[in-house]
């Protein structure tokens, strides 16, 4: 009688169950990345609105309790959703295998079953082409299945509110997220010392007098060319240069003292007169 080829898993060259080990990696790739995609959402969700400054806006301990709200449930979820899957076996990846190599019949499993149909002669037979098949085995790159995961779009929702954030930011995008990661506790304690004072002066020949500016701001109507000064006093020690907005531009207040920031700037479009100081408006 002649010798039986191998069967069973030890039956395999260490190249193919290199293959095999790989296959189960690019399946579980495949499983996992749907389940990162909550977490993801929120994250680049809570990055859009520190674009636009809404989380600096909050009280430090309001600012401080939604970022660890995010940050746990963006852990969190992701978690809870690969706890709740099952990562792919051996069968699975020589499916893949035999999918992606487009082999009928998996050799793989025949190679690697050890029950016997038929005449051991047969059976031999069928073992020794299947094993011809094993110099086809590809394998291809992952193809996760975000779009179904995600069937209401969401991750285009958050992309274009990061795009509209970013432009809206401008320049001030990188200390804005900063801002969005780090609550901003002292400003709040120097609230009530906190001062800003706004006034515009108009052009000489209008014979106008100055036209002090509310704090909690307003529409007003100004000649052409007018300027205007803006000081903020009573900021911690070490506070960062706030900026001075204008429609799409950007001016950093100059430096008075350690508390104390002060611009001059003439007026020569119209729009919305905003003071940040990273990214508080």
């Amino acid at each position: 009688m002649k010798p039986q080829p191998p069967h069973g898993p030890e039956a395999l060259p260490s190249a193919l169950r290199r293959l095999r080990f790989w296959a189960r990696a690019v399946l579980s790739v495949e499983i996992i990345l749907p389940c990162l995609l909550p977490g993801g959402l929120l994250i680049g969700a809570y990055a859009a609105a520190g674009l636009f400054g809404w989380p600096q806006a909050l009280p430090g301990w309001a600012h401080a309790a939604l970022l660890a709200a995010v940050l746990l449930a963006a852990i969190g979820l992701p978690i809870w959703e690969i706890w709740r899957v099952n990562l792919p076996n051996c069968e699975a990846a020589d499916r893949r295998l035999d999918a992606a190599s487009g082999l009928s019949h998996a050799p793989l499993r025949v190679v690697t079953d050890t029950a016997q149909i038929g005449s051991d002669a047969l059976w031999a037979l069928h073992v020794s082409r299947a094993r011809a098949q094993l110099e086809r085995l590809r394998l291809i790159w992952p193809r996760p299945t975000i779009a179904i995961a995600d069937h209401r779009a969401l991750r285009a929702l958050v992309l274009l509110l990061l795009a509209t954030g970013a432009g809206v930011a401008g320049i001030n995008a990188p200390g804005r997220l900063i801002a969005a990661l780090s609550p901003d506790f002292a400003l709040t304690a120097a609230g009530p010392t906190l001062q800003l004072q706004a006034w515009i002066t108009p052009p000489a020949y209008t014979g106008l007098p100055p036209l002090v500016l509310p704090p909690g701001g307003g529409a007003v109507s100004v000649p052409e060319f007018s300027g205007v000064t803006i000081s903020l006093s009573g900021l911690p020690d070490a506070a960062s240069p706030p900026v001075l907005e204008i429609g799409t531009e950007h001016q950093d207040f100059a430096v008075l003292d350690a508390h104390a920031f002060q611009i001059n700037r003439n007026l020569t479009t119209q729009g919305r007169l905003v003071v940040r100081r990273d990214g508080r408006e």
